[in-house]
Formats: structure tokens, C-alpha cells, sequence
């Protein structure tokens, strides 16, 4: 599928921008939410990449079901060789999955790459009792919800804009928290505490801080 080509390209352990990323915050975040909540048993995680995350929740928490759904042939090639993990050849807005499969769908950095916004989350939520969905890039303002391909880059990636996002979320589950992990100092802050201490009254989000939005899916 057009957009898909360039992430079989990547080699585990070369993708400068994960390697940068490795120990942002918002990662032992997710982990601690995971850890924090037994209900969640079964957890689906979307462009796993290189398993940061996984591996650290297959260690820590008993009988915890992990599934990666990934576009990308080699990050699947690396998957496969971990134990505790099942693998799945996918793009987010089509997922081989029944209906409230998982407790918990997963997508870290990913979303802002699909090529049909609307048609993801309506499968996230098809195929998961909740979500945890973060986000590296976004607008308070405009932007709206059209993927944009980058010709140059031969991928998608859009920056959506932010209330369009959750009104569209809303339309398929109820929010439960939304917060941004900084990566200036490690901390997690409440989305209304970042609009009014942090960004201000601007477009687009600070460089580097990690929106974090967690929800319940409709049944």
C-alpha cells in the first residue's frame, strides 16, 4: 500500500529517531499504567517498532497476552524472535482482529501516520475495550483530518488537529484522561496544566513532550 514501503527499509537497532526516543518518559508511563491496572491481561500494540515497551511489560507482568500488529516486515522478523509475543502483518485501519479482542489497544508515535484517521479509530475501538494512544505531534488550532502524504518522504504524516481527534474518539468511546509527558523533565502533566503553563495560547505543541490520550471503547 502507498506510504507502507519505506518501513521494511528500517533496521532494528539503526532508526535514529527510536534510538533518540528510547527513554522518553512517556514510555515507562505507559508501562506503569499496564502494570498499575490487573484488568488488563491482553493488550494489542500498534507499529510496536522495537518492542521497548513490550519486553519490559512481558518481564514485569504475569500471564500478560502481547500482540504486535506492524506494517513493517523487518520489525516483525525481530518480534517473532521474542518470546511471549504473537505477530500480525497490518495496518492500523484494517486490523485482523474480532471485536473486542484485547483489553487494551496500544499505539505510541503511530497514529500520526495513518492514512485514514476516521478508519482507525473506529477499529481501534472495534477490536479493544480501551486505549492508550500517544501522540508526538499535534495542533490546538488548525489542522483538520485529512492524512497527509509526504511525496518526498514517501510516507504518511500529518499533523492533526487535536480537538478533531477527540471529538471523533468521543463519537466511539468515553475519554478517561488525557496528559502530556515532558520531555524536559521527566514529569507527566494534566492537558489543562500544559494549554495554560506550558504552550500557552499556541498552534502546535512543544517539540518533544508526548500527548498521551486514554479511553474506553463503546461496546
Amino acid at each position: 500500500m502507498k506510504g507502507f514501503e519505506k518501513w521494511d527499509k528500517h533496521k532494528v537497532g539503526d532508526v535514529i529517531w527510536i534510538n533518540k526516543h528510547k527513554y522518553h518518559p512517556h514510555r515507562q508511563h505507559f508501562i506503569d499504567y499496564v502494570m498499575a491496572n490487573d484488568s488488563i491481561v491482553s493488550v494489542l500494540e500498534i507499529g510496536g517498532g522495537e518492542l521497548i515497551e513490550a519486553r519490559k511489560l512481558i518481564k514485569q507482568k504475569d500471564k500478560i497476552k502481547y500482540t504486535i500488529a506492524d506494517i513493517s516486515a523487518s520489525f516483525l522478523r525481530n518480534a517473532k524472535k521474542t518470546k511471549g509475543i504473537t505477530c500480525a502483518r497490518a495496518s492500523m485501519h484494517e486490523l485482523p482482529f474480532e471485536d473486542k479482542q484485547f483489553d487494551l489497544v496500544y499505539l505510541s508515535s503511530v497514529i500520526e501516520h495513518s492514512p485514514d484517521i476516521k478508519k482507525t479509530i473506529k477499529e481501534i475501538c472495534r477490536v479493544s475495550k480501551n486505549y492508550y494512544i500517544t501522540m508526538f505531534k499535534w495542533k490546538m488550532k488548525s489542522g483538520d483530518l485529512i492524512s497527509q502524504y509526504r511525496e518526498k518522504k514517501k510516507y504518511y504524516s500529518t499533523l492533526f488537529n487535536l480537538p478533531s481527534i477527540m471529538g471523533l474518539l468521543k463519537k466511539h468511546s468515553h475519554i478517561e484522561d488525557i496528559n502530556i509527558s515532558l520531555a524536559s523533565n521527566s514529569d507527566t502533566v494534566s492537558y489543562k496544566r500544559y494549554k495554560k503553563d506550558v504552550i500557552g495560547d499556541v498552534d502546535k505543541w512543544r517539540n518533544g513532550d508526548r500527548l498521551n490520550i486514554i479511553g474506553s471503547c463503546n461496546n
